[in-house]
Order: structure tokens, then C-alpha cells, then sequence
């Protein structure tokens, strides 16, 4: 997420969460297994963090919510044919609410 352009902790974690499970599956992990450690690390180390990494924006249908539409928090049941286009949008959204990546 940093390589994209986000520079914010808390967003990149977020954002990078979101995408566990696909970035395990790319490497060659089965898609029981990604989607088991990204829930994993959903639950056991994002979701208890208070600091800097952690944003209150990141949960299902907020405004770091990577596939709004999409059922599955944090990784959604299927993924979109286009990743890219997906962080894009969020880009957007975020600098159209005045913040910054």
C-alpha cells in the first residue's frame, strides 16, 4: 500500500489488510489458508491495535472499506477482476474528502 502511494500508517495497514488473503493466494497459498490468516490477523492483531497503525475508519462499509459491496470483511468472498482500479477509487475518495493518502 506504501508502494501505491499511501503514506498513512493506519490507511496502509488497512487497506493492506483487506488484501491479505489475495497477496497469500498470488504466492501460492491455497484459499482456505489465506483467508483463515487473514482473519487471523484481523482478529488477533489489527482490530486490538490503539496506536498509529490502526484506523477507526476500518471496518465493513467504512470509508477505508476497500470493496464496499462486496461481502466478507476484512477480505471480501471474491475479489475484483481489478485490484488496482479498487485502490484507485479509494485514492480518490480519501483526497475527495479532503484528506490525504
Amino acid at each position: 500500500m506504501h508502494l501505491h502511494g499511501f503514506y498513512s500508517e493506519a490507511t496502509a495497514d488497512c487497506l493492506g489488510v483487506q488484501i491479505d488473503a489475495y497477496v497469500a493466494m498470488a504466492l501460492g497459498a491455497d484459499e482456505r489458508f489465506a483467508r483463515s490468516l487473514a482473519r487471523e490477523f484481523w482478529t488477533d492483531y489489527y482490530a486490538p491495535r490503539r496506536d498509529a497503525y490502526r484506523s477507526a475508519d476500518c471496518y465493513e462499509e467504512g470509508s477505508l472499506d476497500l470493496f464496499p459491496t462486496r461481502p466478507g470483511w476484512p477480505t471480501p468472498r471474491t475479489y475484483p477482476n481489478d485490484l488496482g482500479a479498487a485502490i484507485s477509487a479509494i485514492e480518490t475518495r480519501i483526497r475527495a474528502a479532503g484528506g490525504s493518502p
